[in-house]
């Protein structure tokens, strides 16, 4: 029995996501076998599970905090630190990087900034993880194409197992092994005996389309009053993300329409423990969504909902959850983007007794193929035998993470800053001299204490006075006296531009903070709480190599020659 880590980035309260969702339930999973650790940014509502720990990491996942377990769990989202010192294996089910695209063109919580970070942590967790684990057999093979393009498919991976089921396996979404129990009274606005109530079971994001959804109620609504349809959430229960366009759009029409408060009805985030009550007096579940690269690649997890209070599911055609409703004939798969077809599955469903009985046999004879116990086998058998992939030392390098090279900075110290706290922000400006900017080190202090709290460490592009990197460090696990190593990028284009390096702090306070080494007769001086000082922090800056062109061209050249001739 090892003691595993689940890592996630979601704080844990009563309303859950999709992504501590599916944390949680592993945790549980696993904990039959191993002994096992949630750890979260926050927790908001402890949750009552005698078989699990619960942890906070802050506002960073750091080495140490890792080292006090054998193996790790963590999303292919997570910024996780430079080096692990354990075995991880990285959850690859929710291709995050295709969902991002959406939010990018067009202009929602996502720039261009932003997308490449997020892009950055992706591929840097592809080279650091051990083992993989994905959502379905399409999703496999769109992330070992990925992971080829790393070189994680190499002499090492292959040697092992020629289908690389080592390197990468599958863990779906899964569901409890008991179905909800149904509610004595349905939850669900005004309702009555009469009503078929439709869910949607999540939120409502940009790659959806509720629009299609709304307009065939609307077509059913004189036909069939008692169709009706309830919006189990809207935004995402994290309030600090915001409402997205869709939600808006769905809500907007739906008035439009004059269906809102009659046949549609929209409610706050069901408590994660409390949706089986609203599953459980379902007729019907749906999801849509537009035809799009991420379509393909998705794994629609609140399908399993469905699956698990044995409704029968009305879904857009397209993604492998679809694939699967059509073959087991759990319910019906329509067009994208058509509300004509989606109204007829909906009175079909109401008007096919047989069918529909046929679709609620079918779903209780496939509901244990997703039991949470049996799909975490994969995950469970490496947390038991947990390694170090061999070749991650070369694959990084093969991307050129190995060859980071010292530009400029300045090591000397001779006197601490002060506390860095709440009202005392610290500013370097540098030049940088080469191309490739890629880490940044700075060396801290921690006056020879225990510390609370957090800090921010950005980097920003001076001249246009734009963020480009923020990274969050808690207090309690900086080493005195220390370098500590923050890696982004690379940077095109970096040399000769002039940068600021931020630390900040919003919950400091004096006599609990850390503080940065300088030196008083290096560099041309640096802010701190707007007060300019002689000389400069103890930092390092370091560049990568970024291959031009040529350089590439010439690349692929000898690679086709190799292969060719």
């Amino acid at each position: 029995m090892n003691h595993v880590v689940i890592l996630t980035g979601d704080t844990i309260r009563k309303k859950l996501a999709g992504p501590a969702i599916r944390s949680m339930e592993i945790a549980r999973a696993l904990s039959a076998q191993h002994k096992v650790t949630l750890a979260c940014p926050r927790i908001i509502d402890h949750p009552a599970d005698a078989e699990l720990g619960f942890a906070e990491y802050g506002d960073a996942v750091t080495y140490h905090f890792l080292q006090t377990f054998d193996v790790a769990f963590a999303p292919c989202s997570l910024l996780l630190p430079g080096k692990i010192p354990i075995p991880i294996a990285v959850d690859l089910y929710d291709p995050f990087i295709l969902s991002n695209l959406h939010l990018l063109i067009e202009r929602e919580s996502m720039n261009e900034k932003r997308y490449d970070l997020e892009f950055e942590i992706c591929i840097a967790n592809l080279l650091h993880g051990d083992f993989f684990v994905c959502a379905s057999e399409r999703q496999r093979d769109f992330w070992l194409g990925v992971l080829a393009g790393l070189k994680r498919v190499n002499q090492f991976s292959y040697s092992i197992d020629p289908n690389l089921i080592p390197l990468i396996d599958i863990l779906p979404f899964g569901i409890s092994n008991t179905p909800p129990e149904s509610a004595p009274v349905p939850p669900f606005p005004g309702a009555s005996d009469a009503d078929r109530w439709v869910v949607w079971a999540g939120g409502i994001w940009n790659w959806f389309d509720p629009l299609t959804l709304i307009r065939a109620i609307g077509s059913v609504s004189n036909r069939s009053p008692r169709i009706k349809l309830f919006f189990m959430g809207i935004r995402h229960p994290d309030p600090g993300i915001p409402e997205m366009k869709r939600a808006r759009e769905t809500i907007e029409l739906a008035e439009q329409l004059e269906l809102s408060g009659r046949n549609i009805f929209f409610g706050d985030w069901i408590p994660y423990e409390n949706r089986g009550q609203y599953l459980s007096a379902a007729w019907v579940g749906v999801s849509t969504h537009h035809p799009h690269l991420e379509t393909r690649f998705a794994f629609r997890t609140r399908i399993l909902d469905y699956i698990w209070a044995r409704i029968p599911v009305i879904c857009t055609e397209g993604d492998s959850m679809a694939d699967l409703i059509e073959s087991e004939r759990l319910g019906l798969t329509v067009p994208p983007e058509n509300p004509d077809a989606l109204a007829h599955a909906l009175e079909r469903l109401d008007s096919d007794q047989d069918f529909y009985r046929e679709c609620r046999r079918n779903l209780n004879r496939i509901a244990p193929d997703f039991h949470w116990g049996k799909l975490v086998t994969p995950l469970a058998t490496f947390c038991a035998n947990p390694r170090i992939a061999p070749d991650k030392e070369q694959a990084a390098s093969w991307v050129g993470l190995e060859t980071e090279m010292l530009c400029a900075g300045n090591e000397k110290t001779s006197i601490p800053v002060g506390e860095i706290t709440h009202n005392r922000q610290l500013e370097q400006l540098f030049v940088c001299r080469c191309e490739g900017l890629s880490r940044i080190d700075v060396k801290f202090a921690t006056y020879a204490r225990q510390n609370s709290g957090s800090i921010f460490v950005s980097l920003d592009d001076a001249a246009e006075d734009i963020n480009l990197f923020r990274f969050p460090l808690n207090t309690a696990e900086i080493e005195d006296n220390a370098w500590h190593s923050f890696r982004f990028g690379p940077i095109p284009e970096s040399r000769g531009k002039t940068f600021r390096l931020r630390i900040d702090s919003k919950t400091s306070r004096p006599g609990n903070a850390v503080t940065v080494w300088a030196d008083d007769a290096a560099g041309s001086g640096y802010y701190f709480g707007n007060r300019k000082y002689t000389g400069s922090i103890a930092f390092r800056i370091y560049c990568r190599d970024i291959p031009t062109d040529s350089q590439l061209s010439d690349l692929f050249r000898r690679m086709f020659k190799r292969r060719f001739l």
